[in-house]
């Protein structure tokens, strides 16, 4: 099966002479409309959520034209064949059916001369059945009855409750509404198996929801003559020649044109409802210009443009069995990925100008003396609240599962000024602006002529890149899953692009574009900065510093007559003369970028120092560090050939994310060369990308930016700045003497691992070992750990995999009773080690001897003997 993409494409690109617009009225009149057995259930009264709310918002478009609201709406592509006179819709059965029933309850006659249905549903005998009987019947009959057995039911519940309290029935006091469907199936010619087919089930949802949103004091006869204003573009294959069978798998029984077909038509429509609104000022919100610029963009080049990123390939083809599946899969991914394109950039517009509410001008607060008016004033502006909340987080939550929400939160935010009789945009309401999206769509895509597109992140080197892999920035735009830094960074692509369009004649926008693609990846990057943006009201303060910055960028080029388009260091001598902070950007990071742009400029004119670009961009593009290069700036003082030296030392093994033999080769390297390395921050940091207790927070927080990184390089350079990583850390282990735990730690350097989260602490004179964050975690003392070593070595049988029989070697931690203590035992004999009293004091308990031991050094040597001689007794024992 295909997709609705590969439909669009072929129907407007090669059927447009074949394709009528008509309404309702226009094809009841070639004849009957039969519902083949392949087609699906009626689907639109279906009473869960999503359905429901996308049936509430078709049917207010509906009767917005029907009332006279509205001048006219399209509802897209309706298409099948005429068979036995009758036209067999292939797609379109969903609004036909929905048509049907609009139609009957204005009183449209809907029988054929025969005193027939002119709907047919063959997908079931009760369903055809039900439209047969309809149509015999009056629909404002129901209404009416409906209404008044309303009111008769509320007349009782108020004589009920007008009763003294204990003289009530409480089953009476509620009243029942009755509903037109209520009515219908009371009706002794509805059958009793009706009530279980699912298409007269919905038939019967969407019956009431069109009359409780239809305002019956209309002119019926006007409102039945704006039905034709309800169009649909209509094609008859068989009219065409073509056979139905392509067209059939294309729809797939309805599943795969809803999605995209749908956002599609909702878009259109919003833009037609907007033709009949104004803002404040008396401007429309939108045109027939806007209108057809969408459709033609819609329709051109940004399908095309999705269609050869993600199709075209699989598509020109020869088309074969073999890749019948690969085809499916291509179409449905384009449809996808610009289904999400557009409804991202939406949430992007949107998030950025949901303002916050002030109601003062919109509605008049009553007297607080007013009870009632004041009760109802405060029901309704917190209603508004509630919608504004919805619609600004539904605008924030942009992964793909969640997308689906934000046009559902956009229409319910609308809906209570749409219902009423003003078309003026109330103060308080953000809406689409559809000449700006057009244009903000457009910045992304590059024509690249003979009808082929591309998009403008594509110009970009890979070491500008969000990640240190090939997915673009577009990819990213695109994609199912997008965070936050991902995104502030998208929309700081975007107000540059808004500020300065891609021009194909300009190498200098092309470097420009790039050095600010790299700027924003380098602050917002979670990897690169510790005040993340991790909730929503950052996100917020994220877009508006983006604003704000651009805005300062552009103010400032103006004010220095500075052509971005000619001179290729606009965008760093902007950067350059920052010297103020932006709210809700990383400012310890835009301070970095700063820095590179003083050490990348010779002068004020943009004029680049090559030597300086090239040091900075070979650092920045190391995988780990990946941008963020504080500490090189700060180590270097602003010397090149120390930058030069520190870099190309610290880029050769600073990547080292689970590589675990290097990183314990650096661990025992760095403790040697400096044994109290850990001791300012309690850490020794991991090689991962924690915010919190990660290498790259080390060497980007002040005011150490790693010093004691710093110390290792050095050294490094100054003994042999050629020689491998490896074999410096063996250098400085094999050529440092150490004292204290750390003597015993080089030689058994495994132990590190002991430590998950790399955290040491001090207590009571004894270096432990932090599994976790701190020391409300299990922690470890290394040189009980060492000794347990020992004994394990001796006493582990390697052919079962655990310790010799009636052997006992065991470490308790701090969480254990007795607090830090090690336990070695074998027949006749058990030695135990605690912490004493006394600083740095260990108690050797040894069968009914004690000793206590303040000496490193004393406690290791004792132990070996103990554990050799224990070794001795126990191999004569056996």
């Amino acid at each position: 099966m295909l997709s609705s993409m590969c439909l669009t494409l072929i129907l407007q690109k090669l059927m447009s002479d074949n394709i009528d617009k008509m309404c309702f009225a226009d094809l009841i009149k070639k004849g009957k409309i039969r519902i083949p057995q392949i087609q699906r259930d009626y689907a639109q009264g279906r009473k869960n959520k999503e359905v429901k709310e996308i049936r509430n918002h078709f049917v207010r478009s509906l009767l917005l034209v029907v009332t006279g609201k509205k001048a006219e709406t399209q509802l897209d592509f309706v298409y099948g064949s005429d068979r036995k006179n009758a036209f067999e819709p292939l797609d379109g059965q969903q609004r036909l059916t929905t048509l049907f029933i609009l139609h009957w309850v204005l009183g449209v006659d809907l029988q054929t001369a025969e005193g027939e249905s002119i709907l047919i549903y063959e997908t079931r005998n009760t369903s055809e059945a039900f439209c047969k009987e309809l149509v015999h019947h009056n629909a404002k009959q129901f209404v009416n009855e409906a209404a008044e057995k309303t009111k008769e039911s509320k007349k009782k519940t108020d004589e009920e409750r007008s009763k003294p309290e204990e003289q009530r029935d409480a089953s009476k006091l509620k009243a029942h509404i009755y509903t037109p469907s209520e009515i219908i199936q009371n009706r002794d010619w509805f059958q009793w198996g009706w009530r279980f087919d699912p298409t007269i089930n919905s038939m019967l949802v969407m019956i009431d929801t069109i009359c409780e949103q239809m305002d019956w004091t209309l002119d019926l006869d006007a409102c039945q003559a704006r039905l034709n204003n309800i169009t649909f573009n209509h094609l008859d294959l068989g009219e065409m020649g073509m056979s139905d069978e392509l067209f059939i798998k294309m729809n797939a029984r309805g599943k795969l044109l809803s999605d995209f077909d749908k956002l599609k038509s909702t878009l259109e429509e919003e833009i037609q409802l907007q033709q009949g609104e104004v803002n404040c000022d008396g401007k429309k919100l939108a045109d027939s210009y806007i209108e057809h610029a969408w459709r033609e963009n819609m329709d051109g080049k940004w399908i095309d443009l999705f269609w050869q990123k993600y199709a075209s390939a699989v598509m020109t083809q020869i088309p074969s069995d073999d890749n019948k599946k690969e085809r499916l899969a291509a179409a449905k991914e384009t449809e996808k990925r610009l289904k999400i394109f557009l409804l991202r950039m939406i949430a992007m517009q949107l998030f950025a100008k949901v303002p916050s509410i002030d109601l003062s001008n919109d509605f008049e607060k009553p007297d607080d003396d007013d009870e009632e008016a004041m009760r109802l004033y405060e029901i309704r502006k917190n209603r508004i609240y509630n919608l504004h909340e919805t619609l600004f987080e539904s605008s924030y939550n942009v992964n793909e599962s969640d997308l689906d929400d934000l046009l559902i939160a956009y229409q319910n935010y609308l809906v209570d000024w749409r219902s009423s009789d003003s078309n003026i945009l109330p103060s308080y309401c953000t809406i689409i602006d559809f000449r700006e999206l057009i244009n903000d769509i457009n910045l992304w895509i590059i024509d690249k002529g003979e009808g082929q597109y591309t998009d403008v992140t594509t110009l970009l080197p890979l070491d500008s890149f969000f990640d240190n892999n090939d997915y673009t920035y577009f990819s990213h735009l695109v994609g199912d899953n997008i965070s936050n830094d991902t995104l502030a960074t998208l929309y700081s692509l975007q107000c540059f692009l808004k500020l300065y369009p891609y021009r194909s004649d300009s190498e200098a926008w092309c470097l420009n574009f790039e050095e600010w693609t790299r700027m924003s990846r380098n602050v917002f990057k979670f990897d690169n900065n510790t005040d993340r943006i991790n909730k929503r009201k950052d996100a917020s303060d994220a877009f508006g510093a983006v604003f704000s910055m651009v805005s300062d960028m552009k103010r400032y080029h103006e004010d220095n007559g500075i052509d971005l388009y000619e001179n290729n260091a606009a965008v760093l001598l902007f950067l350059k003369q920052l010297n103020h902070p932006y709210k809700g950007i990383d400012n310890k990071s835009l301070e970095e970028e700063e820095d590179k742009a003083k050490l990348r400029l010779i002068d004020n004119e943009g004029i680049i120092n090559v030597s300086w670009t090239d040091a900075i961009r070979n650092a920045e593009r190391n995988p780990y560090l990946w941008g963020q290069i504080r500490c090189l700036l700060h180590w270097a003082n602003g010397n090149l050939e120390t930058f030069i030296g520190y870099s190309n030392c610290l880029t050769k093994w600073i990547n080292l994310d689970r590589q675990w033999e290097k990183q314990e080769l650096y661990y025992n390297a760095m403790l040697c060369l400096q044994p109290d390395c850990w001791k300012s921050k309690n850490r020794l940091y991991e090689f991962n990308r924690d915010r919190d207790n990660s290498m790259k927070r080390y060497l980007r927080e002040e005011p150490e930016f790693g010093e004691s990184v710093r110390v290792f390089i050095k050294t490094w350079i100054d003994w042999n700045d050629q020689a491998t990583f490896e074999d410096f850390c063996k250098h400085i282990v094999e050529s440092t003497s150490n004292i204290g735990w750390v003597k015993y730690f080089k030689q058994r350097p495994h132990i590190i691992w002991e430590s998950r989260r790399k955290r040491f602490y001090e207590d009571k004179g004894h270096i432990i070992f932090a599994q976790l964050q701190s020391t409300d975690s299990h922690c470890l003392d290394p040189i009980l750990i060492y000794i347990k070593t020992l004994a394990t070595d001796v006493f582990y049988n390697e052919e079962e995999k655990k310790l010799m029989k009636d052997v006992t070697v065991e470490l308790q931690d701090s969480k254990s009773l007795g607090s830090h203590g090690l336990l070695i035992s074998i027949p006749n004999h058990n030695c135990e080690i605690r912490w004493g009293d006394g600083i740095g004091d260990y108690v050797i308990t040894e069968d009914d001897t004690t000793s206590i031991v303040n000496d490193i050094d004393v406690l290791v040597s004792t132990m070996k003997l103990t554990i050799e001689r224990y070794k001795t007794e126990y191999y004569n024992h056996l």
